[in-house]
Formats: structure tokens, C-alpha cells, sequence
């Protein structure tokens, strides 16, 4: 069997444009534009935009914090 050629880390990410290229995974974060969706506060029922990106968001009506799971 021939023997198998493997890449280190930083050759791979180089083919697969990996978070080498983007720069420290914090960074990446903040680069990243918002995914605004339109969601109904689970306090109030009002409707508002949040960044689903995000683990939480503040209700502009009733000024609680949603979090959201998953």
C-alpha cells in the first residue's frame, strides 16, 4: 500500500481557505455583517429585529433579554 501524504495544519488551511485567512476567530466575529431576522419577544410579543448570530438579544419594547437556544 502506498504511503499516504499528509498536510500539516497551515498547508490545509491554505487549500481550504481556513481561519488562517481570516484572521484570529474573534476578529472573524466582528468582520462577520449581522443575520438580522424578525423575531417576537418571548416577554412581550412584540416584534423586533435581532442578530441571530448572537446567543442574545434585548427587547427594545420591554427592554428584556431574549436568549436564544440552539
Amino acid at each position: 500500500m502506498d504511503k499516504l501524504n499528509r498536510l500539516d495544519e497551515s498547508s490545509l488551511e491554505k487549500i481550504t481557505g481556513g481561519i488562517a485567512e481570516a484572521g484570529d476567530d474573534e476578529e472573524a466575529k466582528k468582520r462577520t455583517p449581522p443575520q438580522l431576522m424578525l423575531i417576537a419577544c418571548k416577554y412581550c410579543e412584540q416584534p423586533f429585529e435581532a442578530d441571530v448570530q448572537k446567543d442574545s438579544a434585548l427587547c427594545p419594547h420591554c427592554g428584556k433579554v431574549n436568549q436564544f437556544f440552539g
